[in-house]
């Protein structure tokens, strides 16, 4: 179609040649499964509404969400375990609601012209190629990338693909966004809204925590207790047990780590740059960028071990490879000074971190892949007992929540939610050790005893109690001064002061109040000179009267109208689309299989 196009109508004038466009789609991930997940090309990983998430499916959505951080944060990063596990969560989000929005999408019948797409292109150039047509001043040559346009012998087949899934998307975007409208009277009110500025005098009724000999009464706890008793349900949970082998650095693997820190400590030594080093060796992401350099500190501030190398070091003396519980390092220590009686130095280091090497996980594979197939042959059981691996068995936990002993293992719990009872999931890998996972059962939704969480209710119903009181006590003092006249004299009698705001605009951070919203909001929605019920913040209550109230200059306006009115349509636009997309994604069925059983 686009050669077609191409020849009849000479809009589209393409670009370079083969090898540069297989680069290209190697760096969107069109088609391209990712090689870190590992993936196969073949078979399902989840299910929406019966329609099948392919792997293929799921390692594109994990390829787009990986170069969306690369383009944040660069080319050259490591994923760190945590961040890995986030982006497959992420991409299996992303695989659904893409499934999700073609059913929309065809529901509205969405289509695309040729000429549509021709355009789309011809206006759109992909941010890699907007990295290759640039000026000399690193700007981005629309021009030269249109007078590249026009080869016709390059099959842009997969560039097509991309445009005839992008350009709907648009379309579907743009539909559901002019679902919005703003009138002129809604960006004069948000002109008004953050241009306001206001002053107040206040006071502040504090609550009166610590006289809890009270102790509230059956009849007290059982009325709570059938008023939040929607709220108490536990939502249904699952047992399993599982197999961990431990994802553990052996002494060679030490070893290493301790050879390449000796290489690098005698290149600094023979001339080389300890900031460079840092900057280019360590693990430390927080001290990596600036040199390795940790500033000032004194005795007790670091571990142990690292805190007496470094305190027993000479100024540009560089240690010995020291070892901690995150690994080794080397420290060099720069300057000393005593501040307060307190002795302190301003230190540089290199980490490395003590990880499984190539050999280790090698070995670890070869483990994890027989232990596999006798799982499948001789049970879980025996499995674990000839291993000599224990089965350990955590407290029962809810989907979405932490484990025992585990912490948060989305996959393991993934697993759980999605298989049935007695199933064994094949090696789920976490950041440190992989679990062969059986399921025992499921426990149903139930709702919590109160004997369990007595002390829970009780500790509310004092809380509830302590603010009636001291709402009560507001409310007499804003009785007093409306009667007497004078929110001053009201507040001595009460053995409290008053206080003043400075000037200051809703989306401001009030100096002595803080980000309380309700203090803001009831200030520039109280009319000048009127005092406020009790207004609650954290710990205490306030009354306020506003004293002074400045209207922004309307003849400015006009300057910030279209600013407005861009900022007013991104919040609605995402506030629609929020909702939109909650309500279908909450009706939609979905399976997830990726933890797939070895039954």
């Amino acid at each position: 179609m686009l050669k077609q196009l191409r020849e009849n109508t000479k809009t589209i004038l393409w670009v370079v040649v083969v090898a540069f466009v297989v680069s290209i789609f190697a760096v969107w991930g069109m088609n391209l499964s990712s090689p870190s997940e590992n993936l196969a090309e073949e078979g399902s990983v989840g299910t929406v509404n019966g329609i099948s998430i392919t792997r293929i499916d799921y390692s594109n959505s994990f390829s787009e969400v990986l170069d969306q951080l690369k383009h944040q944060r660069g080319e050259d990063f490591d994923l760190s375990p945590m961040e890995r596990r986030m982006l497959r969560e992420q991409a299996w989000e992303l695989a659904i609601q893409k499934i999700l929005m073609s059913r929309e999408m065809a529901k509205l019948k969405i289509t695309i012209s040729d000429n549509e797409l021709v355009d789309f292109l011809r206006r759109n150039p992909h941010p890699t190629l907007r990295q290759v047509f640039q000026t000399e001043d690193g700007q981005f040559d629309y021009q030269a990338y249109l007078d590249k346009l026009s080869d016709p012998t390059v099959d842009w087949t997969d560039l097509e693909r991309w445009g005839r899934t992008s350009l709907p998307e648009l379309k579907f975007q743009t539909y559901l966004s002019a679902q919005v409208h703003i009138s002129d009277l809604e960006v004069k009110e948000r002109y008004k809204l953050v241009n306001t500025e206001v002053r107040a005098s206040y006071v502040e009724i504090p609550f009166e925590i610590g006289e809890s000999a009270y102790e509230p009464s059956q009849n007290e706890l059982d009325s709570i207790y059938q008023a939040k008793i929607e709220d108490l349900k536990k939502p249904e949970s699952r047992r399993v047990v599982l197999i961990e082998i431990e994802k553990k650095p052996t002494e060679v693997d030490e070893q290493e780590v301790r050879e390449r820190l000796l290489e690098i400590r005698e290149e600094i030594l023979t001339g080389g740059d300890f900031a460079e080093m840092a900057e280019d060796n360590s693990d430390d992401l927080m001290s990596a960028g600036k040199g390795g350099d940790l500033g000032f500190f004194a005795r007790g501030s670091m571990v142990e071990a690292f805190d007496q190398a470094a305190f027993s070091l000479e100024i540009d003396k560089i240690s010995q490879p020291i070892r901690t519980e995150f690994g080794f390092h080397l420290i060099k220590v720069e300057e000393r000074k005593t501040e307060d009686g307190e002795e302190k130095i301003r230190a540089r280091h290199i980490l490395m971190k003590v990880e499984p090497g190539y050999d280790t996980i090698d070995s670890l594979s070869t483990l994890i892949r027989h232990m596999r197939e006798e799982i499948l042959s001789k049970g879980f059981e025996k499995t674990a007992s000839e291993y000599g691996l224990a089965i350990k068995q955590p407290e029962p936990f809810m989907d979405g929540y932490f484990i025992e002993d585990l912490g948060f293992v989305p996959r393991v719990i993934n697993f759980a939610f999605n298989h049935k009872t007695n199933s064994v999931s094949a090696a789920i890998e976490e950041e440190h050790g992989v679990y062969f996972v059986k399921i025992l059962g499921k426990i149903e939704e139930s709702v919590q005893p109160l004997d369990e969480i007595r002390a829970r209710l009780s500790d509310e119903i004092k809380h509830s109690k302590t603010e009636r009181k001291t709402n009560r006590r507001a409310e007499s003092i804003r009785q007093q001064a409306l009667t007497g006249g004078s929110l001053e004299t009201a507040a001595l009698s009460a053995g409290l002061d008053i206080k003043q705001t400075p000037s200051f605009k809703r989306m401001d951070t009030v100096p002595g109040i803080g980000g309380n919203t309700a203090f803001a909001a009831a200030c520039h929605l109280l009319p000048s000179g009127e005092l406020s019920p009790p207004v609650k913040g954290r710990d205490s209550y306030y009354l306020i009267r506003v004293t002074e109230r400045k209207t922004p200059d309307m003849d400015l306006f006009a300057e910030h109208r279209n600013e407005l009115i861009t900022e007013i349509r991104r919040e609605k636009i995402m506030r629609f689309l929020s909702n939109w997309y909650d309500e279908i994604r909450q009706s939609a069925d979905v399976v997830d299989l990726r933890e797939q059983t070895l039954n």
